[in-house]
């Protein structure tokens, strides 16, 4: 059953605002007035805004532990206990910031017995280097979590932190950056006997559980291709290096994988595209002579189809221009069109009538129903200088 918003906006200067639901950015119907009547998750003339609730102020939502910082999160309800949700989240080990996202971010799994928070620490899943956890659930009922690095460092460990704030960075408590021997041991060690790139944020691995409790499998890189017998002789992006990263999967009843991915285009830019793998350990395979998603610059994918079989994107805009949020949508996930509205900004409202507009707020995602509505919305956002934490805000749905 599909659900509408019952308040439609009809005209805009006198003209029709839609004369398709292409119009209304594949989240409404074009009436014959010719205006959109918005799916309950999507507000505004051409139903371009995610319609959210205020919020509630931290640390009351979402994932905001004392003196860490935390940069967004994947929520999956657990299959077993339907008052339980799980949050997979990127938290900074040691107090830091997130200047020391590289050095010091880990993967956690978090529980709530509310899926808007607030979430409590329960696990680590991955120890540094692990960021930007996607989980989903397979049709078999096991679960895949894709996400960057692999559980090892790349660059020496920020010590010294406190209160969620790198030192020397924004105005933090001066302190300094210590190199621990025994991780570039480890490094080296890696290194000589194993010929695989270093485990940063362009190595893009995938692990797997029967339940989001785990147990959870080793990370395994996986890679993106063009589907040439040529090694990615005719791919939209660079052939090596800054190739794949931010991977966002969507898994199909019959087990295929599109995932929505970040890459620095042969033409200059980071920008958005998709691809497809037969199954989690792919290869990813994408084809287009262009990035799906060309038209400016992002990252942060989250990619899902909706209620009427239409496809999107929630992206963060790094384009200059138009918000800190970015959407692009569908018909059959293979040609795509960036909207002309931002989903969302920087400016958070809250339950008790405050706003705050965030230094930073990125790595959107949603928690969906089974019919692909959204639920909830999770970004990371900065509140204060370097200090970060994952928010949760409910979606409307009627």
């Amino acid at each position: 059953m599909l659900r509408f918003a019952s308040c439609v906006v009809l005209l805009v200067g006198g003209a029709a605002s839609c004369v398709t639901d292409v119009d209304c950015n594949l989240n409404g119907v074009c009436g014959a007035a010719g205006a959109c009547a918005c799916a309950a998750a999507w507000t505004g003339d051409t139903c371009g805004v995610l319609n959210l609730h205020p919020a509630r102020p931290s640390p009351g939502a979402g994932y905001d532990e004392a003196n860490s910082s935390s940069w967004g999160g994947s929520i999956v309800a657990d299959p077993d206990d339907g008052g339980k949700w799980h949050m997979f989240v990127s938290r900074m080990e040691g107090h830091c910031g997130l200047n020391a996202w590289q050095q010091n971010s880990q993967i956690i799994r978090a529980e709530a017995s509310d899926p808007g928070g607030p979430y409590t620490n329960v696990e680590t899943i991955l120890p540094h280097f692990a960021h930007g956890p996607s989980v989903r659930r397979l049709p078999d009922g096991s679960y895949i979590m894709m996400h960057l690095g692999c559980g090892r460092p790349f660059v020496p460990f920020t010590a010294g932190c406190t209160a969620g704030c790198t030192p020397g960075k924004h105005g933090c408590k001066p302190g300094k950056q210590q190199q621990q021997q025994q991780q570039q041991q480890q490094q080296q060690q890696h290194a000589d006997a194993d010929p695989a790139p270093l485990c940063n944020q362009f190595n893009v691995s995938v692990m797997t559980a029967p339940k989001p409790t785990g147990p959870w499998s080793a990370s395994t890189q996986v890679f993106l291709s063009d589907g040439a017998a040529a090694p990615a002789a005719a791919s939209w992006y660079v052939p090596s290096g800054r190739q794949f990263s931010n991977p966002a999967p969507h898994v199909l009843a019959n087990g295929s994988l599109l995932c929505a991915f970040r890459a620095d285009a042969r033409s200059g830019g980071e920008h958005v595209s998709v691809a497809l793998a037969a199954g989690p350990l792919g290869p990813y395979v994408d084809r287009r002579p262009h990035a799906a998603v060309a038209s400016h610059s992002g990252e942060d994918p989250y990619l899902w189809q909706d209620e009427r079989g239409h496809w999107h994107m929630l992206m963060h805009n790094m384009g200059g221009s138009g918000g800190v949020g970015s959407h692009a949508y569908s018909a059959d996930a293979v040609t795509w069109v960036r909207s002309g509205v931002a989903p969302y900004n920087a400016t958070v409202s809250f339950v008790d009538g405050s706003a705050k507009k965030m230094r930073r707020r990125e790595r959107p995602q949603l928690l969906l129903d089974g019919a692909g509505r959204p639920l909830y919305f999770t970004t990371g956002v900065e509140d204060v200088h370097d200090h970060t934490y994952t928010l949760v805000i409910k979606v409307h749905t009627d």
